[in-house]
């Protein structure tokens, strides 16, 4: 047996039975072939009468509605209009009660004072009052609960200017070691006010600063460190605390919310969450706020009774406001608080840095320049 020959005997190998298949199929497609050129050719020229139709009717609108466009702006122009140089007598003064009450809605920010920076006597200092409070917040100033939660001071005080001389005089620091100053009010004995070179965690005190971000929504530093050790109860807090302001915090303001995790681990009962001002450049309006979040916040631990409080050095990190202006800001803000609230509970107050001893100095020269 032939096995080649057998190989290519069609019968074996199906040619035989696919032969008239293929036959059709060549058929059939030959006819589809032509088929499509006809049909390609019939479109081809039903698009080219679509395409001449299309350009003369462009050019007959152009023909017509151009010169019709001319004329009526030439006439328009031969009119005069009602509405142009009306008569005084048709003019309205803006402040009379016809002017509409969609006002723009003013900002947050209460007025700022003047630019110069002169520090006024103790005589002129006063406690902002309520006159220089924006109206259109809806936020309440100073909202109270029973479960000391939530409650807020909704309120950016102009920046009074820096402590006057006599001020200064009443005022002493001192250094306790490497990582402490002590600053001393002769006046108010039994405040205690440090600036420390340690971690704000370690701080026994019973309430603490956060320093966040104007959203709200998280960010590095100390806002991290809070978020991280207050665990899902704090995390919870802050973020109602961002529902409540959609996302837009101002500056100078205060709230005190939970510490959650915090507590059972430092005995920090409460966080008050501020948001300082950003950027190395100052003015009266980031000064405003910077003494806001100091002043707001010893107020509202004031206002629960609480014992102590410590600060970051709110906006000095890296918001990378100037140290020398910070310095000089919170002491204000301290030297307010202690004059206006000489009975408060909150005897222990402390601001914190974790980096050397330049922090320290920089208020060290803010109260006397010369033995530094």
């Amino acid at each position: 047996m032939n096995i080649k020959k057998l190989y290519k005997d069609p019968n074996i190998t199906g040619e035989f039975f696919l032969k008239p298949f293929k036959q059709s199929t060549r058929l059939l497609g030959h006819e589809f072939k032509n088929f499509t050129d006809r049909t390609n050719h019939q479109s081809s020229i039903i698009l080219k009468c679509i395409r001449i139709g299309v350009y003369f009717l462009y050019v007959a609108m152009s023909t017509l509605l151009l010169p019709a466009g001319m004329g009526i702006k030439f006439v328009a122009k031969l009119i005069p209009s009602s509405h142009q140089n009306p008569q005084p007598s048709e003019r309205r003064d803006p402040t009379s009660q016809n002017r509409t009450t969609s006002s723009p809605i003013r900002p947050t920010v209460a007025p700022q004072i003047s630019s110069s920076r002169q520090n006024p006597r103790p005589s002129e200092h006063r406690e902002p009052t309520s006159q220089n409070r924006t109206t259109s917040s809806p936020i309440r100033p100073i909202v109270a609960s029973q479960n000391q939660e939530n409650i807020s001071i909704a309120k950016v005080h102009p920046y009074p200017g820096d402590l006057s001389q006599d001020e200064v005089k009443e005022i002493t620091a001192s250094f306790e070691g490497n990582d402490r100053l002590k600053i001393a009010f002769k006046n108010f004995p039994s405040f205690s006010v440090t600036i420390r070179n340690k971690d704000i965690f370690e701080s026994q005190a019973k309430v603490i600063v956060n320093a966040a971000n104007t959203h709200l929504g998280g960010g590095a530093g100390i806002d991290d460190a809070i978020h991280r050790k207050g665990g899902g109860s704090y995390k919870k807090a802050h973020r109602r605390l961002k529902d409540k302001y959609q996302g837009n915090y101002t500056p100078g303001f205060a709230e005190l919310i939970t510490s959650g995790e915090i507590s059972g681990r430092y005995g920090i009962d409460s966080v008050i969450v501020v948001a300082g001002p950003q950027g190395p450049l100052t003015n009266q309006k980031k000064e405003s706020q910077l003494y806001s979040c100091y002043f707001n916040s010893l107020v509202l631990a004031h206002s629960q009774k609480k014992t102590s409080i410590a600060f970051p050095s709110i906006s000095t990190g890296i918001f990378n406001f100037p140290k020398d202006r910070a310095a000089a800001i919170s002491l204000r803000a301290l030297q307010d608080f202690i004059s206006k609230h000489p009975d408060s509970q909150l005897k222990t107050i402390s601001i914190h840095f974790l980096r050397g001893q330049h922090e320290l100095k920089t208020y060290r020269i803010q109260l006397d320049p010369v033995s530094s």
